[in-house]
């Protein structure tokens, strides 16, 4: 087998392998996404709507899952504890979740929110995050205060601008849910 011809093969064994890896990065991204059962809120929405329908009163809101982003404003501190441990231990008393952290975020229109974290997320979030980082948010809505939500944080990721082939994927995918 000549030189040339060898060169023809391994270019054309790369091309598809090329494009097997298009294709199954479009799929892993597609199936992602549609897997997403967890309603995202914009943080200033939640400011409005999440508060406590009578003054002076707190509603549980029982846990349940919300997605949200928000810029970090202030990195992990300790805070105040006692209700959202009472809550925890009232629904779920065998649960081994300790929440004595929490930060604070600031929504797209400069409103502010404390929030609770998962006590081991806090070592993550020091060492990974930044004053004026955006993030994306997983978190418990635990109640309904006059101040806003009671949120606790169990994941968060790091916003970061997308490459030149995640855009690609990004607006490819856009399109077929547009020709949709």
């Amino acid at each position: 087998m000549n030189n040339a011809r060898l060169n023809f093969l391994l270019f054309r064994l790369r091309l598809v392998s090329f494009f097997i890896l298009i294709i199954f990065s479009t799929h892993l991204m597609a199936a992602d996404a549609e897997k997403s059962e967890i309603p995202f809120y914009e943080l200033d929405q939640m400011l409005v709507e999440f508060k406590a329908t009578r003054e002076g009163t707190v509603e549980l809101s029982l846990f349940r899952k919300i997605k949200f982003e928000g810029q970090v404003i202030e990195l992990p501190y300790e805070r105040k504890h006692g209700y959202l441990d009472k809550v925890i231990r009232d629904i779920a008393p065998k649960s081994t979740v300790v929440s004595t952290k929490g930060i604070t975020i600031v929504s797209k229109h400069d409103k502010s929110l404390s929030v609770y974290i998962i006590d081991e997320l806090a070592d993550g979030m020091n060492e990974h995050l930044n004053i004026g980082d955006d993030v994306a948010f997983e978190a418990f809505h635990v109640y309904n205060s006059p101040y806003g939500p009671g949120l606790l944080i169990y994941s968060w990721e790091k916003k970061v601008e997308p490459n030149w082939f995640q855009r690609f994927l990004i607006e490819r995918k856009r399109r077929e849910v547009n020709a949709r």
